[in-house]
């Protein structure tokens, strides 16, 4: 009996063994092929007036047969009207393709965004349906002359205008160039930064030195984008956008203003957007470590003070 029991426990453990590794060996094969769950993003819900949309998003991770991410498929689904908009994200090359559907779950439009940062190359296609093309442009960077070239096509791949484009040391765009199909210019713009490297001011200007528009940027003491005013010619205000956060620094309402004449220069609210985010344990306790730290720098600051 007890050779019996024995040869049991021994031929049980040769099962367990060989069953771990049958596991172990499919566990490295596993993402092959197969869609993987990386990141559940906050349900936003989303206030338009009287209606109230509640979006969902998700992203799905494919992975090649090395165990290397392939492409991210992200998913921006609208419950209230079952419309969804597709993200597909590749990265050899690099590439991002928005697919956009109507709450019929018919194709709306697409758009396909393709770089490449070993030449400096990038493009953006905007389709009406699938394949019919409205809008391309084609971007050459020369990182020695530390210029950019974009070039604008119509839908049957006639250049229309191109964009010159100058960038500081730092490789932010500093002053842009707009020239006909005959590379005559046309307009210019200048963009000034802060002290922290962000946007501050863009200007609009013929190439004879007439101002023809003018946006200037806002920002919270965090480096979020606060509000953007945008001017005509006579520095007269035409639109208004301003966000809105929280304590943790997340946008919780976008507030869009319009200049009407009849009511003199007054910004008139015309739509709001409220965000809310449903919070997961992971966030919440990485948000109390971060108010932690927070307390403790603080505090610091006050005792040298």
């Amino acid at each position: 009996m007890r050779k019996l029991i024995l040869i049991l426990l021994l031929s049980l453990l040769t099962i367990t063994m060989f069953a771990n590794r049958i596991d172990s060996s499919l566990n490295g094969l596993n993402y092959t092929g197969l869609k993987r769950l990386v990141r559940r993003v906050y349900m936003v819900r989303q206030d338009f007036g009287q209606d109230t949309e509640y979006l969902d998003t998700r992203d799905y991770c494919y992975f090649n047969n090395k165990g290397e991410i392939d492409h991210i498929d992200s998913f921006l689904g609208n419950t209230a009207v079952d419309s969804k908009t597709v993200y597909k994200r590749t990265f050899d090359p690099k590439a991002i393709e928005r697919i956009k559907y109507n709450k019929f779950n018919d194709l709306e439009g697409r758009e396909l965004e393709i770089w490449n940062d070993r030449d400096g190359t990038s493009s953006y296609t905007r389709y009406g349906g699938y394949v019919d093309i409205i809008e391309r442009v084609v971007a050459v960077q020369d990182t020695v002359e530390k210029t950019i070239k974009e070039t604008f096509y119509d839908e049957v791949g006639f250049a229309l205008f191109s964009n010159r484009i100058t960038l500081n040391d730092f490789g932010r765009q500093v002053e842009k160039v707009e020239v006909n199909e005959s590379d005559e210019p046309v307009f210019y713009y200048k963009i000034s930064y802060n002290e922290l490297g962000l946007v501050e001011n863009e200007k609009k200007l013929t190439y004879k030195d007439s101002l023809v528009a003018v946006t200037k940027y806002s920002y919270n003491n965090r480096g979020k984008l606060s509000r953007v005013a945008a001017f005509d010619g006579q520095e007269k205000m035409t639109a208004l956008h301003e966000n809105l956060y929280d304590v943790e620094n997340r946008l919780v309402e976008e507030r869009f203003f319009k200049i009407n004449p009849k009511y003199g220069i007054i910004p008139v609210l015309k739509k709001i957007h409220r965000y809310d985010y449903e919070e997961t344990s992971k966030y919440r306790r990485q948000m109390k470590e971060i108010r932690k730290k927070r307390e403790k720098e603080y505090e610091k600051s006050r005792k040298k003070d």
